[in-house]
This record gives C-alpha cells, sequence and structure tokens, in this order.
C-alpha cells in the first residue's frame, strides 16, 4: 500500500499506522539517534515559535492556531523539551544544532495535505535554546505571551507545574539561577517566583535584542489579537469554518479537551488568592522583568 502512494504525499497519507499522538511518535523517535533521522517526505518551513512566561493562554493560542488547516502546531512536544532543557543544554553546541535540525525536519514534515507552515510551542525553560535557535533559524519570527505576574505566580503556587519539582537537582541552577547550596533554603514559592523571574528577564532580554523578530501579546487581548495582530503577521487568512473553530475554542477551557469545560475568566479569582508572601514575592523577583515586557508590548507598532 505505501508503494502505491506518492512520496511527496504528507506524512499520514504514506504511513497511517503513525499514532494519533504525534508528539509521543517524536518523543520515541527521539530516543534513537536523532543525528542519523533521514526525512522521508516534504519538510515544512518553521514560521513561528512561540514562548511564554506559563498559565497565560498559551495553551489556548496553540489550539486555535490548530484550527488552521495551513498550520501543523505541536504544543511543547517531548522531543523539544528533551533538546532545548537544561540538560542538552550542556551539550556541545554543534551537536545540539544538528539535533535541532533533525528534530525540526521530523516535526516539519507534513501531516496533511494543506499544512503549509510548522509551528512549535515551547515550555518555559525552553528560553534557554534561543541561542541555538536563532543560530538554526535566525530571524524567525517568535510570539511572546504575557500575564500580569501575580495571576502568573498564583497559579504556579495553587497548581505547582512539573518543574517546581526540579529544586534541588543537578540541573537546576541552569533553570533558577539558583546555586544549590541557595536552593536548600528556599521555600517551594520562593524558587518557583524566583524561576519565573528569571525566565521572563531572559525573554525580555532577547526581546530587546531584536523587537522585530517579536510579537507580544498580553493576556488580556486574547483571543482577538490572534485574529487582529498574529494572523496577519503570518500572512493567514482563515476559512469561515476555521473562523469559527477557532471562536469555539476561545470559548472553551484550554487545559481540557470537552466541550463542557467552557472558560471563566479568572483574573479576579487569582488576585483574591494571593497572599502577602506571594505578593511580597511577586514585587521582589517578577515585577521588574515584567514591566520590561509591558514596556516592549508598548513600543510595538500598532
Amino acid at each position: 500500500m505505501i508503494g502505491e502512494v506518492s512520496p511527496d504525499a504528507p506524512l499520514l497519507q504514506r504511513f497511517p499506522q503513525l499514532p494519533a499522538d504525534r508528539d509521543l511518535f517524536w518523543s520515541n523517535l527521539a530516543r534513537s539517534r536523532i543525528r542519523d533521522y533521514a526525512p522521508v517526505g516534504p519538510i515544512l518551513p518553521l514560521e513561528l515559535v512561540i514562548f511564554h512566561v506559563t498559565r497565560c493562554g498559551s495553551t489556548l493560542v496553540s489550539r486555535m492556531l490548530d484550527c488552521l488547516g495551513s498550520c501543523q502546531i505541536y504544543n511543547e512536544p517531548r522531543v523539544m523539551l528533551r533538546l532545548c532543557g537544561p540538560i542538552w543544554h550542556l551539550a556541545p553546541s554543534v551537536m545540539r544544532q544538528a539535533a535541532l535540525e533533525g528534530i525540526l525536519a521530523g516535526l516539519g514534515q507534513k501531516l496533511t495535505i494543506q499544512a503549509t507552515a510548522l509551528v512549535v510551542k515551547m515550555a518555559l525553560f525552553q528560553w534557554l535554546s534561543l541561542p541555538l535557535l536563532e543560530t538554526c533559524r535566525p530571524g524567525l519570527p517568535k510570539l511572546m505571551i504575557i500575564r500580569d505576574p501575580l495571576e502568573v505566580l498564583v497559579s504556579n503556587i495553587l497548581e505547582p507545574p512539573h518543574w517546581a519539582g526540579t529544586k534541588g537537582s543537578p540541573t537546576a541552577p541552569l533553570a533558577s539561577g539558583i546555586a544549590l547550596s541557595t536552593q536548600a533554603g528556599l521555600s517551594e514559592q520562593e524558587y518557583v517566583a524566583r524561576c519565573l523571574g528569571r525566565a521572563m528577564a531572559a525573554l525580555a532580554d532577547a526581546i530587546e535584542g531584536a523587537p522585530a523578530d517579536w510579537i507580544i501579546i498580553d493576556h488580556a487581548e486574547l483571543p482577538g489579537a490572534i485574529h487582529d495582530r498574529l494572523l496577519p503577521r503570518l500572512g493567514i487568512v482563515p476559512t469561515g469554518a476555521e473562523r469559527a473553530a477557532m471562536e469555539a475554542q476561545a470559548r472553551l477551557y484550554s487545559k481540557r479537551r470537552d466541550d463542557a469545560a467552557v472558560y471563566r475568566p479568572d483574573t479576579d479569582r487569582k488576585q483574591a488568592a494571593a497572599t502577602p508572601e506571594m505578593r511580597a514575592l511577586c514585587a521582589r523577583f517578577m515585577a521588574g522583568p515584567h514591566a520590561r515586557l509591558r514596556a516592549l508590548h508598548t513600543a510595538q507598532p500598532g
């Protein structure tokens, strides 16, 4: 059967046995030798990488973009988490660059006929990969999603992310900027606040270095800014059906797939849940970097 399909056909048409979980497929691929991987069909260009400060609407953005037939999007694919995270950050840059090229070739293989662009949403600590990404794809458009820092901190403390458990691990200083000897005396809340602040500051540094390469969207601007600012920048005009599907996604709670999970604004709830300690940690470690990001957001054309 495969032999009867054109080698230029999308990957799923040529290999229908691929699992529905695309991230799992490429995660399994990562366990093999990435440098030996050879694409077997057309490769989509990487058109956008999404960075964010966590719990700020990035999953909603990826779900909305996934409604576009032209976008082949991966939401924090595990294979990229490995390469662009703290552990691989210790590997020689030449090795990491070769691996990234192999991964992008794999992720970029067309899964559908209409796909024309690859989009990847990164995880928080993958800001470490920015120099590597710039080397491989200079001038690549990047989206940064921000939110009120206290709301971000409250969300990460009330529902701790997996990386909150890295405190005390050998690679934790790379991601957090905190020496292991200091980490031992930190509360879980302070560790989270410091990690968030460090990521925000690093991303502000990157945007200040090349502001024309970035689009910054505030959580409060969603979902409208996707249609008004992001899609025009990418040259994408949704069909009526795609726009309706995107609007349907915007009405749902993005962390769940079922239609019963209607999204309800949570700004007031998160502000009310902030304790005096959370407010102090936010002011100390996150307010400054967030102010820089807000200034960059305000300075954008339009």
